[in-house]
């Protein structure tokens, strides 16, 4: 039974990493309308507190934050994944999937009708999972 339990945690870790991808595939006038969304809600919320940022620079911020984010919790769900690998087979592969996925997940979308493949938000991603790793080890360092 305990298989199992690790069997279940690898495919989620797929499913999301799934989702990931998914959402590169996304043509960039959906892409733009979803984060357009987003923007207007928080403008309006914002303005609530006298708060004014222009709406591209706002959409930008989401757009990377929503970047990070993703990749954030990629980072943390890997590290709760990958808990009963050996610690060389799991730096290996923290390794691997800090710089491939995210490459991937750019190049996905430079084959998808108006979007482009960005070094910056590659950083951006690989950032997020290091940070999502870093926050997991040390909320597990507080807890003992």
């Amino acid at each position: 039974m305990k298989n199992f339990g690790s069997i279940k945690k690898w495919l989620i870790l797929c499913i999301y990493i799934s989702f990931i991808f998914s959402n590169s595939l996304t043509p960039a006038r959906l892409s733009s309308n979803n984060s357009d969304f987003v923007a207007s809600l928080t403008g309006h919320f914002l303005s609530i507190f006298n708060i004014s940022i222009a709406f591209h620079i706002l959409t930008f911020i989401i757009r990377k934050t929503a970047h990070f984010m993703e990749y954030f919790f990629l980072g943390l769900l890997f590290q709760t994944t990958s808990s009963s690998l050996n610690h060389k087979t799991k730096h290996i592969l923290t390794a691997c999937m800090t710089v491939l996925i995210p490459i991937c997940d750019e190049l996905l979308q430079s084959i998808t009708p108006g979007r482009s493949c960005e070094i910056r938000d590659m950083l951006i991603d690989a950032s997020g999972i290091l940070c999502g790793l870093l926050i997991y080890h040390l909320v597990s360092y507080l807890k003992k």
